[in-house]
């Protein structure tokens, strides 16, 4: 369900912002997105080694592993976000004097403030492959980090079209000040494996799940 919010919540960073297509530009010039998943030679790899992974699991570290993802593509999806956005400061910079210092000003308190819970974020997804929750930690990290190849490989393959306008340029501010809360909210709440905080949410699902069903 996280997973969704967080894609959904970038869809709607990007739109209308920065990130969009110049309004001139018709239905018929536009080009159809690329068929990047197909032609990712990583996708083969990550298959393979999912399918390795799943034949060595056990219970409880197939449990481990899924929170792990899930938290893992979290954090990728909104550090591509934080390079796109600097990118796109950047050049709104150069195209507005007018505008550099405000939106430099916002974008770098958007950035630290985004960045001191990621770091630290970071250091837990690290700490939480480890031999406590895995027998093969290592194979583990290998199998994340062909996730996050295939993932940079598409961002690589998708032509950003970067609309550097006064009124798209104060629309991408706007998005930092809407989004800076709720990416703080959504990281700042990640639970791992082995969390104190997380098995006590665990268990009282648990039990009300099973006071549900008693009739």
């Amino acid at each position: 369900m996280r997973v969704f919010v967080l894609s959904f919540f970038l869809m709607l960073f990007v739109t209308g912002s920065v990130f969009a297509q110049e309004e001139s530009v018709t239905e018929n010039e536009k080009e159809p997105p690329p068929q990047i998943t197909l032609d990712n030679p990583h996708i083969k790899i990550m298959s393979d080694k999912a399918k390795a992974l799943a034949e060595l699991l056990t219970t409880e570290e197939a449990k481990a592993l899924g929170h792990i993802r899930e938290n893992f593509g979290i954090l990728r999806s909104i550090e591509v976000a934080r390079e796109s956005v600097q990118e796109a400061v950047i050049l709104c910079s150069e195209k507005n004097p007018d505008l550099k210092e405000s939106i430099t000003t916002r974008h770098v308190k958007w950035r630290d403030d985004i960045g001191a819970v990621l770091d630290k974020q970071e250091v837990s997804l690290g700490g939480s492959i480890n031999k406590t929750h895995f027998q093969d930690p290592e194979q583990v990290q290998d199998y994340l980090d062909t996730i996050d190849e295939a993932a940079r490989y598409i961002d690589t393959q998708l032509e950003k079209k970067i609309v550097t306008t006064m009124e798209a340029c104060k629309g991408l501010m706007e998005s930092m000040d809407n989004t800076q809360e709720v990416i703080l909210d959504l990281i700042t709440d990640m639970g791992w494996p082995g969390d104190k905080v997380e098995e006590e949410t665990e268990e009282t699902d648990t039990e009300e799940e099973s006071g549900e069903q008693t009739p």
